[in-house]
């Protein structure tokens, strides 16, 4: 299984005018037959230790994560779980880093990678 990035790394005026961030990442599905869905974590900037996003279902292999801090690395890494309740190691990270650049025009950073999950 592979976490890759469909990047749509993308930037609209919010409330106040201010930008808001989003991304949509998304993996190869697992085709082990007792899968019963996929853990995403979440850190931010330095923080070491990963936190709980949220779970899909073995058919969804995709992710939005909305209301990025821009100029802040948001790290991002995927799990599958099967019907035992066993759980993968996690990916390696997916790097994202929405920012604004001096001249006014929006920019990011993202690591295209992909990284193997098994």
């Amino acid at each position: 299984m592979v976490l890759s990035c469909v990047l749509v790394a993308m930037i609209f005026l919010g409330a106040n005018n201010q930008p808001t961030w989003w991304i949509e990442f998304a993996w190869d599905a697992n085709t082990e037959n007792d899968i019963a869905g996929y853990y995403i974590y979440y850190k931010k900037g330095n923080q070491v230790e990963y936190e709980y996003l949220g779970k899909t279902t073995k058919d969804k292999t995709d992710c939005i994560v909305a209301k990025l801090e821009p100029l802040i690395d948001h790290h991002f890494a995927v799990s599958a779980f099967d019907t035992g309740g066993l759980e993968s190691e996690l990916s390696k990270d997916l790097i994202f880093r929405p920012g604004i650049s001096g001249d006014g025009d929006s920019g990011c950073f993202i690591s295209l990678i992909k990284y193997k999950l098994f």
